[in-house]
């Protein structure tokens, strides 16, 4: 899990690029998924990773998103773990969102998605901030 106040380390991507915490290398392209409230990058940042209407996939490198319906949302129970493989199987390298439950944070974890909480702002702003190296 990354907060302002993590300290900066590296990380290895699938491909075997280096990135950082807080945001893919100066040149790296990888895919972030935002929890959001609808389908636009001019939308709000949904508070609630498990619970969010819509995830949209952005590649940092043209910022070209995907939007996809979140279906867990209307569960009963275990809907950020099902957000969590969602989010997995679309190829998401990290996660930027309001706040993300233990179960979903380590369903995250243990795939090697790295997990960006207290965004606030539209997804576009998220992205833009998390690409900078800030992550409020």
């Amino acid at each position: 899990m990354v907060t302002a106040s993590s300290v900066a380390r590296s990380r290895t991507r699938n491909d075997g690029t280096r990135w950082g915490p807080v945001g893919p290398k100066e040149g790296a392209s990888m895919k972030v998924a935002v929890s959001a409230t609808g389908k636009s990058l001019d939308v709000p940042v949904d508070p609630h990773f498990g619970r969010c209407p819509c995830i949209v996939l952005v590649d940092t490198d043209d910022m070209s998103p995907e939007f996809i319906d979140n279906s867990s949302a209307q569960l009963g129970g275990g809907a950020g773990i099902r957000s969590a493989e969602l989010v997995s199987r679309v190829g998401a390298e990290a996660v930027l969102t309001g706040s993300c439950g233990p179960n979903a944070q380590q369903t995250l974890s243990a795939v090697g998605i790295e997990v960006v909480l207290g965004c606030t702002g539209t997804v576009l702003e998220a992205v833009e901030r998390f690409k900078s190296g800030m992550t409020k």
